[in-house]
């Protein structure tokens, strides 16, 4: 699998097709230098192999200064799932790279408070919408 590389001006979508099993697209912006990954549905052990993979070509790349995973679509994140954002908070720490998890359901990042993940990284829980 091969991570696409955008060298547009501004943010643009790149195909709106699934790269992996319950990712929806990635993202790049020439403007910040952030790779994006929106995951839509699970991050369990189907996807998480595969989601990790991308991610870390991502943080490896010299030209990308940080990795923001867009969790606005997940419904569910297995055991597998949050070790595998922990486990990439590292790497991103290991390349002096910013990392961060954007429009995380309340829920679910409660769990990420529970076990202490959430002063580890920046997460944004999204806005419930009224």
């Amino acid at each position: 699998m091969a991570v696409l590389r955008n060298r547009m001006s501004r943010t643009e979508e790149i195909e709106e097709k699934p790269i992996v099993n319950g990712v929806t697209g990635v993202t790049f912006s020439e403007e910040d230098s952030l790779g994006v990954i929106s995951i839509s549905g699970t991050i369990d052990d189907t996807n998480v192999e595969d989601v990790t993979e991308s991610a870390i070509k991502i943080i490896e790349d010299e030209n990308m200064r940080g990795l923001v995973f867009d969790a606005k679509d997940v419904r569910y994140i297995s055991r597998a799932g949050i070790t595998m954002f922990a486990k990439l908070n590292l790497k991103a720490g290991e390349y002096e790279k910013s990392y961060q998890i954007i429009n995380l359901r309340a829920d679910i990042a409660k769990v990420f408070q529970m076990i202490g993940y959430a002063a580890a990284f920046s997460i944004t829980v999204m806005e419930e919408e009224a």
